[in-house]
C-alpha cells in the first residue's frame, strides 16, 4: 500500500491537455492557464472512447483527436472518476501529530477498501485542524487504475503531470468561481453515462457519490433526491444552502430537487462543455 501526503498546488501558466473518460464516453480539452484564468476548448471524443476501453484503443482515439483539433500541448492533467475511488472523510483526535496521520488513516480504512492492500494507492488531504480534531479526506484507488492512466498517457505521447480525483477537481473548480467558505453547496454534474453528486461544505468535500446515468431523467432525479436525503441524514447540522446543476437533464433535475428541498436551486450549464469547463 502506498501512502503519501497530498499538497495543494496550482498548475503553472501554460497549455495543458485535460482528458475525462466516463462509462458513456470521453471528452478532451486544451486548457490555457494565464493570469489565474483558465480557458478550455472542449472536444467530445468519438463513440467508444469510454473508461471501459483498453489502453491501446483509447490511446489511438486520443492521438487522433489531438491531431484533428491541432492540440499542441503534451502536458496532461487527469481526474480519476468517482466510481473508481473510495472516498471517506475521517476525524482524528485533536492531538494527532503530523507524522502519525498517515498510519492512523491506513488503520481506520482497514476493512473498508474493496481491493487488496498490496493493490491499493492510498492518499489523503488534511481538511482542518481545530479543537474537535483533525479532519482528513482519505482516498483509495486500485493501483491498476493508476497504471491504466499512466499507460494511456505514455501510449498517447503525453506527459502525465497530475492525476487527481474528479470530486477534487469539481471542488477546486467551484471554489475558484464563488465564495464557498461559508456555504454548503451540492454540485450535480452529469457526464456521459455518469452523474456525479458532490457536497462541498466550507470549501471541503463532505459527501461524494457517483450514479450510473443509464436510465431516463426521472429515474436520475429519484436517485439524486435519495442521495441528497442520505447526505442530510449523515450531516443533520450541515444544511444545504445551494444546489447547482451542470450538464444534460439539468432542467428536469432542477425541477425535482426544487420540489424536494427548500434551498436555492440553479442551473450553471446544460452541456458537456459546461461540465468539462468546471
Amino acid at each position: 500500500m502506498v501512502l503519501k501526503r497530498t499538497r495543494k498546488s496550482t498548475p503553472a501558466p501554460g497549455r495543458f491537455v485535460t482528458l475525462l473518460s466516463c462509462p458513456g464516453g470521453g471528452v478532451l480539452a486544451e486548457a490555457t492557464i494565464a493570469r489565474g484564468a483558465v480557458q478550455c476548448d472542449v472536444h467530445e471524443l468519438p463513440e467508444g472512447a469510454t473508461s471501459a476501453a483498453s489502453v491501446k484503443e483509447l490511446a489511438s482515439v486520443v492521438v487522433a483527436a489531438l491531431r484533428e483539433h491541432r492540440v499542441r500541448s503534451r502536458d496532461l492533467l487527469m481526474a480519476v472518476p468517482r466510481s473508481k475511488a473510495v472516498l471517506k472523510p475521517l476525524m482524528l483526535p485533536p492531538n494527532t501529530a503530523e507524522d502519525e496521520i498517515a498510519a492512523m488513516v491506513q488503520f481506520q480504512l482497514q476493512g473498508e477498501i474493496p481491493f487488496p492492500p498490496e493493490e491499493t494507492v492510498l492518499d489523503f488531504a488534511i481538511l482542518r485542524r481545530d479543537a474537535e480534531g483533525v479532519g482528513v479526506l482519505a482516498a483509495a484507488v486500485q493501483s491498476a487504475t493508476v497504471d491504466y492512466w499512466k499507460s494511456l498517457a505514455e501510449q498517447a505521447g503525453l506527459s502525465l503531470k497530475r492525476l487527481t480525483l474528479l470530486p477534487s477537481a469539481i471542488q477546486h473548480g467551484l471554489c475558484s468561481t464563488e465564495a464557498c467558505e461559508e456555504k454548503t453547496i451540492a454540485v450535480i454534474t452529469q457526464l456521459p453515462g455518469e452523474m456525479e453528486i458532490d457536497v462541498i461544505s466550507r470549501g471541503t468535500i463532505l459527501f461524494s457519490r457517483s450514479v450510473t446515468a443509464a436510465g431516463p431523467a426521472e429515474a436520475l432525479a429519484t436517485e439524486l433526491i435519495r442521495s441528497l436525503r442520505g447526505y442530510a441524514g449523515q450531516h443533520p447540522a450541515e444544511t444545504l444552502d445551494d444546489i447547482v446543476l451542470i450538464g444534460d437533464n439539468a432542467e428536469t433535475l432542477a425541477a425535482a430537487v426544487g420540489d424536494a428541498f427548500s434551498c436555492a436551486v440553479r442551473i450553471e450549464g446544460q452541456s458537456l462543455d459546461d461540465a468539462m469547463g468546471l
